[in-house]
């Protein structure tokens, strides 16, 4: 135990030892099949008789037969041996093979794992190059302005539209900001354009895209049901307070304009319009700007013309009591029945709400009380459109 003991403090440590294993060459399986193919060739050693070239022809016959004869007679021990290698031979065939699968597919994902890592520290670059961009693009402008408006001037007393144009410019500070936090939280245009999609068919028996019949989206954003509109051949146009989303829809041939929405509807002739949409801008204005939009919007649409807007469903109490606060410019939620009541109030004749994207929260299997209000207020629609029409 005493000679034991020193020999384990003089040996290396265990960190030492798993160092070592750095040290492994790379597994390879041809050069293993190679060595277990030349062992092969050795697995019948003593069932064989060799050709014995190096002896005498005269004698050769007779070693021969002298050697089957020994082959013959010690068979009973050689079978055992041979049979020994055989198994062999198929463990390590086995082995190399499960060997070489293991490696295969550990390199394959370990590849796929790089690819997608790679994919996604590149999708995250790209949001802020993005980003980057779109801030860069507003202090170009912002500064343009300013130089514009000061350029060649002396500055003893400014007046109101010199005083007037960095009010305007504030209003910009947070464009860029808020166009970010929309590629983060408002879901990509893909998803949002599949989701809107369900309105064609309204629009659709309205008559929309029948003839040249145009459609007006307040609030336009980056422009996803415009952009739907487009491909399905309808006429729009929209209106957004945000300059580089207005500008990423221009980019994209859409016919978006920068207006405040109420300055925009009192500029527009009586019933010049066919449909009205907004699209999560609603929960965004006072009361009395709500109010001024409704009345705006029945003021400028045709007969027969509807107006409809989605906002989110605080019904849902995972909406009313987180998800609507993630947007700061939020004011507060808007329940279906006061918008509904608002419209109606405002002099639409005919109002409906449409409930819409029912929560990714599996509903209760149980015929009890709570069951049913628990996947009322939980597992259910995440947003609502309240369509209003103009008689």
């Amino acid at each position: 135990m005493t000679i034991i003991n020193e020999e384990v403090k003089q040996s290396r440590p265990l960190s030492a030892s798993l160092d070592s294993l750095h040290d492994i060459p790379e597994f390879n399986a041809s050069k293993l099949r190679e060595m277990i193919t030349a062992a092969s060739a050795q697995a019948n050693a003593g069932a064989e008789v060799s050709p014995m070239q190096q002896i005498p022809a005269p004698f050769r016959r007779l070693a021969r037969l002298a050697g089957k004869s020994i082959v013959f007679f010690f068979s009973f021990i050689t079978a055992k041996q041979r049979d020994f290698n055989t198994i062999i031979l198929q463990v390590l065939n086995v082995i190399t093979d499960s060997l070489e699968k293991a490696v295969n597919g550990r390199t394959a994902t370990l590849r796929q794992e790089n690819v997608a890592s790679h994919e996604v520290a590149i999708d995250e670059l790209q949001k802020q190059l993005a980003a980057l961009i779109a801030r860069l693009t507003l202090q170009e402008r912002r500064t343009a302005v300013l130089l514009e408006q000061l350029g060649g001037r002396q500055f003893p007393s400014p007046d109101n539209e010199q005083i007037q144009c960095p009010n305007n410019e504030k209003k910009h500070v947070l464009d860029a900001m808020y166009l970010a936090f929309e590629d983060q939280f408002r879901g990509s245009r893909d998803l949002i354009k599949e989701r809107v999609r369900e309105y064609l068919p309204l629009l659709r028996s309205a008559g929309v895209g029948v003839s040249e019949m145009s459609v007006l989206d307040v609030g336009c954003g980056r422009g996803e049901w415009l952009e739907l509109l487009k491909e399905e051949g309808i006429q729009a146009e929209g209106i957004d307070l945000n300059r580089l989303m207005v500008e990423q829809c221009c980019q994209r041939g859409l016919n978006v304009v920068e207006s405040d929405v109420i300055s925009y509807l009192r500029n527009l002739p009586d019933a010049s319009v066919d449909v009205v949409t907004g699209f999560h801008i609603i929960e965004h204005l006072p009361f009395e700007v709500l109010v001024d939009l409704f009345d705006e919007t029945l003021r400028v649409l045709k007969s027969g013309g509807l107006a409809l807007f989605e906002t989110p469903n605080p019904q849902n109490l995972i909406v009313g009591s987180w998800y609507f606060y993630l947007d700061p410019t939020h004011r507060n939620p808007l329940p279906s029945p006061t918008v509904k009541f608002l419209a109606e109030a405002r002099g639409f004749s005919r109002v409906e709400i449409i409930n819409l994207h029912s929560a990714d929260v599996p509903e209760l299997d149980e015929a009890t009380e709570v069951a049913k209000r628990f996947n009322e207020y939980f597992c259910g629609p995440m947003d609502y459109a309240v369509v209003a029409w103009r008689v």
